[in-house]
């Protein structure tokens, strides 16, 4: 795409970070909920009648007969709005540093509603943001071109209040297509029953939208089915923040997750996360309950982005046919270069696609607020992304690595005009420090004034970063290395690593008729058993040996072939407990498979990653043996108790083995889906059968016994209580002993059923 020479199309982006890392929130939660509590009877520290402090102000009117503003910022999800006016008034002989010629104009009663957007800032912080929608027309606010969609970026976490303006001012530079641009505003905000309060110094910005003056690709329309024209667009982004379960939301199968962003095929009006108490982040990049349904541009669109994936990492160039190579090596750069914590990490991070072509570009540039000197330290380079390592690992001509090499000196040239005296920097600090100070009076004010000692060390931060880079750029010819697989005298895939990376013996391998894979071998000819980090390029071979030379998993054990467990941010990854029978097997590799791999995907050892709540099935395929599956419940972390058992019984009341069978004794409860504790067990008679982990029967001797279970688990009211069942085995002999006598049932005497137990041991 060709980048317009106007000022519309100059015009470029920035937001405010929508996540935070994990690690920040739980350190910052402390003192920042004990500021924000100490705050809110103070928030009328600086008079909004007297507010003139360089920068246009930004008056929100607000007819609270349409919805309080209170209830807006109760609002956890953004879901309800105001609706009022916007106007601002720029003062006399203001020039915006970034377009000094520009002639800015004041606004009047522009017809609006607004919202919160957000999620970090939006719950920690006083100054919140917003999302504006014009609803009367699109309007040039500012010299930022016409649009109906603004943003009020808060920067509170950026003591500068500029790291999203540089940003934005370099991508431009460099030339993207379009980055989101804005002006710095003070903002005042009026309501009949919230009074009049200056809020602070924001950022009134565009944002990422599919637009003409903005992501300018075609849009789809909701019927639109032709195989020309749903070629594109499409907006996408990481799929971190978006709800599990969405439609959106979708994984290639090297697992990266990805979203559509526009066109959103989620018809929900809750499409968005809203779990803040499980420290979800929740994507706010869209207006609530605007998508539709098309499974044709649905599965068109995915589909591309897993065949793009497949090209990548098939060891060959083919992917400069599909990713424009300069794009992407900018938008790598400038996300390493300014060590953006969010890179690729968060909804953040875009790439999209037009109609009629075959290329994808990333960006825009979005979110930098935990970037630069969020990062004490100034030193370090990596990909960043799983996609970004067969590019890195292309050294030849016209190749990714050569365009970065290409593009560090020209963005050097540019960070330096940035920290340069009187450059860039200095004219943002010159433009807001009178409203960056009337800013921490109004919201920080307990705290010291930092804004002149952040500026400067922001642009010591990007000195010292420009010099490493400088110094180390050439390493990244030894970033990345390729892992080639064979097998069967041919290669079956390639992998792109880091140092940081590692193989363990564990990826995945090709089926051979008549061999049975004993694992993947190194170089000298060692089977891999633990991990190897990868510091160089490497061959690793699989290893064969026909099937009858070697004993087979014939069968699998496990407790009870269900569970249930809680979806939390924390714990999205779970492990089937499960014994091979025979345990002595030489061969015990089986393939799991899952019934819903979008919601929850399992590895060939039974280790599941899922990503959403409802109930999927996984089935362990043996090569040699019964087939056995095992279901999966998943239910909200907040959601009630976990169900509990009232009865339990066995899977077969009678099992016959011969001498030396193993088999698995699996029991089932009432409800079906119940969350158990422990598993206790005994058999009667050992010389006849004994038991083992998950129930694993071994028949020792001709008899018969019964072998029973004791399982604990919680009520609705979680106190613990035991439940019992048994089994009748008879293991076959030539002689076998007549039966005993039957024993007393632990139930009712006809029935073999389960009874509440004291909980005590087995007597």
């Amino acid at each position: 795409m060709e980048k317009s020479k106007s000022m519309i199309a100059h015009r470029k982006r920035y937001r405010i970070s929508a996540l935070f890392l994990i690690l920040f929130v739980v350190l910052s939660m402390f003192s920042l909920s004990a500021y924000t509590q100490a705050e809110e009877e103070e928030s009328d520290a600086i008079d909004p009648t007297e507010v003139g402090y360089g920068i246009p102000i930004l008056y929100l009117n607000i007819d609270e007969s349409q919805g309080t503003i209170k209830k807006m910022h109760d609002s956890t999800d953004h879901s309800d709005y105001c609706h009022g006016t916007m106007s601002i008034s720029v003062p006399e002989n203001f020039h915006y540093a970034d377009f000094p010629d520009l002639d800015l104009q004041d606004l009047t009663d522009l017809t609006i509603s607004i919202r919160g957007r957000g999620n970090s800032t939006w719950r920690m912080t006083n100054k919140k943001p917003y999302k504006i929608k014009l609803e009367d027309a699109a309007a040039d606010v500012l010299g930022l071109g016409e649009n109906k969609h603004w943003v009020l970026v808060a920067n509170d976490f950026d003591a500068t209040l500029m790291k999203d303006r540089i940003t934005a001012w370099l991508g431009d530079e460099m030339g993207f297509d379009f980055t989101p641009r804005g002006v710095p505003v003070d903002v005042i905000m009026s309501g009949e029953f919230y009074g009049t309060h200056y809020l602070g110094s924001y950022y009134l910005s565009e944002n990422v939208r599919v637009d003409k003056n903005r992501v300018s690709i075609e849009k789809l329309k909701e019927d639109d089915t032709d195989p020309d024209k749903i070629t594109g667009g499409y907006l996408l982004q990481n799929a971190m923040q978006v709800r599990d379960g969405s439609p959106d939301r979708f994984y290639t199968d090297r697992g990266v997750d990805w979203a559509t962003h526009t066109p959103s095929f989620d018809t929900e009006a809750d499409a968005l996360s809203d779990a803040p108490e499980e420290r979800e982040d929740t994507f706010f990049g869209r207006e609530l309950n605007d998508g539709y349904e098309n499974h044709v541009q649905q599965e068109y669109i995915q589909d591309f982005m897993r065949h793009a994936e497949d090209v990548l990492f098939d060891g060959t160039t083919g992917y400069r046919d599909l990713f424009d190579v300069e794009n992407a090596a900018k938008y790598w750069l400038v996300n390493e270069v300014s060590m953006n914590n969010d890179a690729f990490a968060t909804g953040s991070t875009y790439i999209y696609k037009d109609r009629g072509s075959d290329t994808l570009y990333w960006g825009p540039l979005w979110d930098f607020d935990f970037a630069w000197t969020r990062n004490k330290t100034v030193t370090g380079i990596n990909a960043g992304h799983k996609w970004m390592k067969p590019m890195l690992y292309d050294k030849e001509d016209g190749g990714f690595l050569q365009e970065v090499y290409q593009q560090w000196p020209i963005m050097k040239e540019k960070l330096e005009y940035m920290i340069a005296q009187d450059g860039l920097i200095d004219q943002y600090a010159a433009e807001t420090r009178v409203s960056a100070k009337a800013d921490h009076d109004q919201n920080h004010r307990k705290e010291d004034f930092t804004f002149d000692a952040s500026v400067a060390e922001l642009k010591q931060w990007i000195r010292n970063r420009i010099d490493w880079v400088d110094a180390n750029i050439s390493s990244l010819d030894d970033l990345v290395h390729r892992v080639t697989f064979m097998a069967d005298g041919k290669v079956y895939a390639y992998d792109f690593m880091e140092a940081s990376d590692y193989i363990d013996g564990k990826e995945p391998y090709p089926e051979i008729e008549g061999q049975t894979f004993l694992g993947w071998m190194d170089e000298e000819g060692n089977i891999i058993d633990s991990q190897i980090n990868i510091t160089k390029d490497m061959t690793i071979t699989a290893k064969y040996v026909s099937d009858d030379s070697m004993t087979h998993v014939t069968d699998i054990a496990f407790n009870k072939a269900s569970d249930v467990i809680r979806n939390s941010f924390f714990m999205k990854s779970y492990q089937i407990p499960y014994v091979l029978i025979p345990e002595d097997a030489e061969d015990q590799r089986i393939h799991w498979i899952s019934s819903d791999s979008d919601l929850a995907s399992v590895d060939d050892y039974g280790y599941v990653k899922y990503n959403g709540t409802g109930q999927v099935t996984f089935t362990a395929q043996l090569k040699h043996g019964t087939d056995r599956s095992f279901t999966l419940t998943i239910v909200e972390m907040n959601d009630d108790p976990y169900p509990f058992p009232t009865s339990v019984f066995p899977e077969k009341e009678e099992i016959t083995l011969d001498e030396g069978e193993q088999s698995p004794f699996i029991i089932d409860t009432d409800p079906p889906n119940t969350k158990i504790q422990t598993y206790e067990y005994e058999s009667e008679d050992p010389s006849v059968v004994t038991v083992g982990d998950c129930g694993v029967l071994t028949a020792v001797g001709p008899g018969r016994t019964k072998v029973r279970v004791r399982i604990k688990a919680r009520d609705e009211h979680e106190n613990e209580f035991w439940l019992e069942t048994y089994t009748t085995v008879i293991v076959k002999g030539e002689e076998p002993e007549p039966a005993p006598a039957p024993s007393p049932a632990p139930g009712p005497e006809e029935k073999n059923s389960a009874y509440r137990l004291p909980m005590t041991g087995i007597e």
